[in-house]
């Protein structure tokens, strides 16, 4: 291994050195392995939005629930960034540059990926802790942060009517989420990234006070409620994901060991051990765990969204939106595989 290249600490990550960055190596097995594992876990994760979404419009109208339009709004964009990251991971054009720290190991220099079990799960309840736990459970997704998702944005728009090497899920993003009618200035698409962007941040941190040319005050209140009300709904964002999903299908069955085939079995086939009786403790019974782990097996292992989707909902709404959104996804792939 020359000076230019660096392993992780287990050797399963193999980077190249650029500048103060690290590049993963896409043509690498372990690399492209924990690529696809974690480009899959965010493309649950835009279901798990959409999931929280419909939970939302489900109530929103109810006279104490008021519209609920700040957790619709980041809701909407949690949905967006998850599809993003997931995507970016799969579109090999975009190269997957980090800042990860080292550690040396017997004189060599190791990119430091990997985290110590005992820390992660330590119950260490001191500030310096919570912060430490942030950068411990850090994955490629996360790590994808806004500037870097704006200016994928940016080299799609430009590109889009240039090259001919962009695929169709990356294609359909653009479709859904980027276009703009730039010559004819045409209203924004509602699922418009920057207008998105824009409005998740127009619900968090306005109304503002800000001066106007004189000085005089104005406070930037305005219209936030037709801008949220006028974005998509659940289902509109489903059907979004669905398009973006379908086309990974057609691609993986043209290339049976191509990205989109394998990030397709990482998608379904990610198996997380559950405790029988931690579940019980939030409210699940013996038919609701038989009705949602992995079959064929005898361990108590549940596909990786459901890990996720049971830490943040009941028991009735994760079977009722398990059949509703992951179900006809998983119909498509077991149709066609």
């Amino acid at each position: 291994m020359d000076d230019n290249q660096r392993e992780s600490i287990s050797k399963k990550l193999k980077f190249e050195v650029r500048g103060k960055q690290f590049l993963l190596d896409r043509t690498s097995s372990g690399n492209i392995d924990y690529i696809l594992g974690c480009s899959a876990l965010s493309f649950h994760k835009a279901i798990i939005g959409i999931s929280e979404l419909k939970a939302i419009e489900s109530v929103q109208n109810i006279d104490i629930a008021g519209g609920l339009r700040i957790s619709k709004t980041i809701s909407s964009y949690y949905i967006l960034y998850h599809l993003f990251t997931s995507l970016m991971l799969l579109d090999e054009r975009y190269p997957l540059r980090f800042y990860f720290p080292t550690k040396q190991i017997e004189g060599r220099s190791y990119v430091e990926v990997e985290v110590d079990e005992n820390i992660l799960n330590s119950e260490d309840e001191t500030p310096e802790q919570w912060i430490e736990q942030g950068k411990l459970e850090q994955d490629l997704s996360s790590r994808i942060n806004h500037q870097n998702i704006k200016g994928y944005i940016k080299d799609l728009r430009e590109n889009f009517g240039i090259r001919n090497d962009i695929k169709s899920p990356f294609r359909i993003l653009h479709d859904h989420f980027i276009y703009h009618d730039y010559e004819n200035n045409q209203t924004s698409i509602p699922a418009l990234y920057e207008k998105l962007n824009y409005i998740r941040d127009r619900a968090i941190y306005r109304p503002t006070n800000v001066l106007n040319l004189e000085g005089k005050t104005i406070q930037t209140s305005k219209d936030v409620r037709k801008e949220i009300d006028n974005l998509p709904n659940w289902e509109e964002f489903y059907s979004y994901l669905k398009d973006l999903y379908q086309s990974i299908v057609e691609e993986a069955k043209d290339d049976r060991r191509g990205v989109f085939c394998g990030f397709l079995f990482k998608l379904w086939f990610s198996p997380i051990v559950e405790d029988a009786s931690y579940l019980k403790s939030i409210g699940w019974t013996d038919d609701d765990i038989l009705e949602l782990k992995f079959k064929n097996t005898d361990r108590l292992f549940f596909p990786s969204f459901l890990s996720q989707l049971l830490e943040i909902a009941e028991v009735k709404r994760v079977k009722e939106d398990v059949n509703c959104l992951w179900v006809p996804l998983y119909n498509v792939y077991e149709d066609n595989f």
